[in-house]
């Protein structure tokens, strides 16, 4: 995807930008993605690569040197409680002995050209429930990506590409703007 040398309006990015989609019916060829409009608070993605050290027996290296392993990916935040709202009950059927569900993280609204983010099958790994004494309930969720899916539903980025329309991508790849 060809980058620009120009900031835009990115600098500007507000943290609620931050969206939630979700493929309902489940079917990752054609995916029909739902704004989830239960999230409260924060969502939170964590992307993190496993390091692993490189071991040399050389007396004149002084600084350790890395290499990178797998990426680690979480998607985490709250919503609210309600199992009679589609967005809860679908995010909290990924549970044990549930269904993986197709989920689409982005930086950013699915209008929004160059929003990036992650999708595809995630598992819940917590359900945990707050009633404070004072406001609204909220439920914890943490979504991982699920083992053993076909290739349309494993976890992967993506970027949008047109309004509406997302498109896997590599964001290893760097290309150069034209000086």
């Amino acid at each position: 995807m060809p980058q620009s040398a120009e900031i835009g309006t990115a600098c500007e990015k507000k943290g609620s930008a931050f969206s939630l989609y979700l493929n309902l019916g489940n079917d990752c060829t054609t995916p029909v993605w739902t704004f989830h409009e239960g999230v409260t608070g924060d969502l939170n993605l964590s992307e993190t690569e496993d390091e692993e050290e490189r071991l040399v027996r050389d007396p004149n290296k002084r600084i350790k040197e890395f290499t990178t392993d797998r990426i680690n990916v979480e998607i985490s935040g709250e919503q609210i409680v309600n199992q009679l709202y589609e967005g809860c009950a679908f995010i909290n059927s990924a549970q044990f002995k549930g269904t993986p569900v197709d989920i689409l993280f982005l930086d950013g609204p699915i209008t929004e050209v160059g929003a990036s983010g992650w999708r595809g099958r995630f598992i819940n790994l917590d359900r945990s429930k707050s009633g404070p004494q004072t406001g609204n309930a909220t439920q914890t969720f943490r979504l991982k990506p699920a083992a053993c899916q076909d290739a349309d539903c494993q976890v992967r980025p993506v970027i949008v590409e047109t309004a509406d329309a997302i498109a896997d991508y590599d964001p290893e790849i760097f290309e150069e703007t034209a000086s």
